[in-house]
């Protein structure tokens, strides 16, 4: 297990396959972190398998959202898919059931068609580096692959999620400061991006957390008249709550 998550988990697979099944909830909050792609659930039963760089989803009730390289993409039940790292190859069918949220997906077009295998400085595959690094804990490594992304390929979807990743680690590290830069920069550049949601609210706790309370209230309560019983709002309000309670900070 990644992290607790306040009504679920992040958990990650290494490699291999899990059978899931999740009681739906409207509230519910369970990621599954395989390579570079995050399946987010809120009730459904699939099977997920994790090898050779490819993600197959074998979705047997209800939806998932996942989330990759390319942006993010919508599977309904029944469907498999399968998710390729280092081409665009998309295992389903146009009709069977998934569909594009948002940017550019997984499947590159209607026919399927592939393209050529990713090269060790590709962005998928530096990505998928980053990925691997960070779940096996190697922090620092993770960090220069991801920075050497962004260096290397500044305007691919790949920069846009490396950015987020940065952003995160600075989080989970405590780093508030240099969290709370990179979450701005992400929603500069992708607002309406695949981790936009997240960011926000990670975005509000690292205002909260850094001690700038007006700030964190003012991007809380937008948040809540956004989103009212989004999966975050009960976690937001609370936060809001606490900060309207707490004394000002003290002035020279």
């Amino acid at each position: 297990m990644l992290r607790e998550l306040p009504r679920g988990a992040e958990l990650a697979l290494d490699e291999g396959r899990l059978e899931v099944a999740i009681v739906p909830r409207s509230d519910g909050q369970w990621r599954f972190v395989a390579g570079p792609y995050t399946v987010e659930v809120t009730g459904t039963a699939f099977t997920l398998r994790w090898q050779d760089d490819r993600l197959t989803i074998d979705l047997k009730r209800g939806s998932v959202d996942v989330v990759g390289p390319r942006g993010r993409f919508s599977l309904q039940a029944p469907v498999t898919r399968t998710f390729s790292v280092a081409t665009t190859e998309d295992g389903g069918s146009a009709s069977d059931g998934a569909r594009p949220h948002e940017g550019p997906n997984e499947s590159g077009s209607a026919q399927g068609t592939s393209t050529p295998s990713a090269t060790s400085a590709s962005p998928a595959a530096l990505l998928a580096d980053a990925q691997a690094a960070r779940l096996a804990g190697r922090s620092a490594e993770s960090q220069g692959l991801l920075a050497k992304l962004r260096r290397l390929h500044p305007k691919s979807p790949e920069a846009t999620t490396a950015l987020f990743l940065e952003a995160r680690m600075a989080f989970d590290g405590g780093r508030m400061v240099a969290a709370r830069a990179a979450l701005e920069s992400y929603l500069a550049v992708a607002p309406s991006g695949a981790f936009a949601a997240e960011a926000e609210v990670l975005l509000i706790e690292a205002l909260s957390r850094s001690g700038d309370a007006h700030a964190a209230r003012a991007r809380g309560k937008a948040y809540l008249a956004a989103h009212p019983r989004g999966v975050h709002s009960d976690r937001i309000r609370r936060l809001v709550e606490a900060d309207q309670k707490a004394p000002p900070k003290a002035t020279p």
